[in-house]
């Protein structure tokens, strides 16, 4: 038996490019900094968000430096990159209004 059927078309559906993390989970994320955000470093969301706003890194690696968040597998860059993106956008670009 084929692992799909030759009229399914999940494929086709599939993005073909990582969008990075929705924009919506991020504010919320922003708004209710809850949970863990590295999961193999153990650490809080609060505290990479609160990193972010206070030391204005540029790139992820100034993150685990500071807070640790990062440096074990490698898949909560995404989402620092996008919150660095928010919270700390680059020279020339206007805040956020949202920033709180």
């Amino acid at each position: 038996m084929p692992i799909l059927d030759s009229n399914d078309d999940t494929l086709e559906r599939i993005p073909t490019e990582y969008q990075g993390p929705n924009p919506e989970a991020v504010e919320q994320l922003i708004r209710e900094p809850k949970g863990l955000l590295c999961l193999c470093e153990g650490v809080p969301a609060c505290v990479v968000i609160q990193t972010i706003r206070d030391e204005k890194p540029t790139h992820v690696s100034q993150v685990s430096r500071s807070c640790g968040a990062g440096i074990g597998c490698g898949s909560c860059h995404a989402l620092i990159e996008a919150l660095i993106a928010r919270l700390n956008p680059p020279a020339g670009e206007a805040p956020s209004s949202r920033d709180s």
